[in-house]
């Protein structure tokens, strides 16, 4: 059973008003300091948590956040899952309440709806992975009712963490160069003009023109529908691309994609068809799904350091202070870490 007002007085000899006295601040009302100190001990030790809709009638914090994954597309992905449930689960330690919200839409007028909601549920506190769709609208109706706000992955808002995808896929690129020399393939969405993979080899071939590197490098997959299994989609969309491309270039041994999920496809087709990755080709992915990182033959990798990740969010997610900030991905190859970004 819950922990009341009337448990907290009997254990410390008081009364209920003087309980409701301590944490209420109420004036008028003389407890000594060594009985409110008492008091807030006990309080703490039982765990005892004010009623959440007191809270919400009395305009008094309710220790409530979101955590909301800003489009359909991300709400897929293994890595936007995961930074969401450590999130919860760290705020859950707090003795925070959280609301997980993956169903932002295409329209900011019902996007918009969603937060107005959220806020009326008496949310303090917004984490925000990705840029949803009318976010300027929303950051001023959060202003508005003083609430606070920090976003991963949005350069859209104001208080904002990136992540330095940039570093990563130009360390796993030297990887591939380094096992296979010029003998690698970057296979990208078609249409795809990727500025992480474009600067990354604008600086590996400094003395090339980009344009003609991005000529000789860049393969583009057909692209796929966004709805369904993405993951399925992406597996089959880079299965295929690598039957394909092998059947005109026999000899391309290294091959780039810019998620773990047609890596995976790319190694199915492989070693299927008698190649052994990690020795005779090499595979590269990005994100460490968790189905990379089980994978008897290794793919290189890169890492989001998630426990980084969720100290800066949690503490700049009560905060009203100017934040900016940007994290690095860990490349791993196989179960070992190559290289810390960080570090660099």
């Amino acid at each position: 059973m819950a922990v009341t007002i009337k448990d907290i007085a009997k254990e410390a000899g008081v009364s209920f008003q003087a309980v409701s006295a301590v944490l209420n601040d109420t004036p008028g009302i003389r407890v000594s300091a060594e009985k409110r100190e008492q008091i807030l001990e006990i309080v703490k030790r039982l765990g005892y948590r004010r009623n959440f809709g007191y809270n919400l009638m009395h305009n008094k914090p309710t220790n409530t956040a979101a955590i909301i994954i800003s489009t359909p597309f991300m709400a897929q992905e293994e890595r936007n899952r995961t930074l969401s449930l450590q999130l919860m689960e760290r705020f859950n330690d707090m003795q925070i309440a959280t609301y997980f919200f993956d169903r932002m839409t295409q329209s900011p007028e019902q996007n918009l709806k969603h937060i107005r909601e959220l806020i009326g549920r008496g949310v303090e506190a917004f984490i925000f992975i990705g840029c949803p769709i009318g976010h300027l609208e929303i950051q001023k109706e959060l202003k508005k009712f003083h609430r606070t706000m920090v976003s991963f992955d949005s350069s859209g808002f104001e208080r904002n963490l990136r992540h330095d995808a940039y570093s990563a896929r130009k360390k796993i690129i030297s990887i591939l160069r380094e096992k296979v020399g010029e003998k690698f393939k970057i296979l990208l969405q078609e249409g795809s003009r990727s500025p992480f993979f474009l600067n990354a080899l604008q600086e590996l071939y400094p003395d090339s023109d980009i344009e003609d590197i991005w000529q000789q490098k860049v393969i583009y997959m057909p692209r796929i529908s966004w709805e369904g299994d993405l993951a399925a989609m992406l597996f089959t969309n880079a299965y295929t691309a690598v039957e394909k491309l092998l059947k005109t270039a026999p000899d391309i041994r290294g091959f780039c994609f810019s998620n773990d999920a047609q890596a995976l496809g790319a190694a199915a087709y492989l070693t299927t068809h008698g190649f052994t990755v990690g020795k005779d080709v090499f595979v590269a992915g990005f994100n460490a799904d968790l189905s990379v990182r089980m994978q008897t033959n290794p793919i290189i990798t890169a890492a989001l350091p998630y426990s980084k990740v969720v100290d800066i969010l949690i503490r700049e997610s009560y905060s009203r202070e100017s934040f900016s900030d940007e994290i690095k991905w860990d490349v791993i190859y196989g179960n070992t870490m190559l290289q810390s970004m960080d570090k660099k």
